[in-house]
């Protein structure tokens, strides 16, 4: 290996780490001049915990002002746990749920009645008939099974025999 050749994978190499340097060392600099410009200013950013406990601050304060004044007297929902009446009354407000979503549903069956000429083909054998009316249905009906049935070099005897049980 003679010298130039050696020279020639060196020279990319050595570009590409100066040029990685200088990017390095830019951002440094940044980043040293950000931080002492935050200091003269006397700006300093708030960390974790700082955060951590405004947020309990504001927490503790919001829920002071949303409570009621009445730490002695138990509230109602512990009042309806103590009697039984809580289950009671949850599971009456489920049913009312349930009968709103029923009679929704009745209102959507009266408003779109179910098509009666689909109902009307009612065996497989009419829907197959319907399928392959015209000839582009049998065409594609004839590719489908090349597709989906069994291999020609598994067929017997060249019989077509479906991959299913009928």
């Amino acid at each position: 290996m003679n010298l130039e050749s050696l020279l020639e994978y060196l020279f990319p190499v050595i570009f590409i780490l100066v040029v990685l340097a200088t990017k390095l060392a830019e951002a440094r600099l940044k980043k040293s001049t950000s931080e002492s410009k935050n200091k003269e200013q006397g700006l300093s950013l708030p960390t974790t915990e700082d955060i951590r406990e405004e947020i309990q601050k504001k927490i503790l304060e919001r829920r002071k002002q949303n409570a009621p004044d009445t730490h002695n007297s138990p509230t109602k929902q512990q009042e309806d746990l103590s009697t039984g009446n809580y289950y009671a009354l949850k599971l009456q407000k489920e049913r009312e749920r349930v009968e709103k979503t029923l009679q929704a549903a009745r209102k959507a069956r009266e408003q779109h009645p179910i098509n009666k000429k689909h109902l009307s083909q009612k065996t497989s054998t009419a829907r197959i008939r319907n399928s392959l009316k015209t000839p582009q249905l049998a065409r594609n009906a004839y590719l489908y099974h090349e597709i989906f049935a069994c291999p020609v070099g598994l067929r017997r005897e060249g019989v077509i025999v479906p991959s299913w049980k009928l």
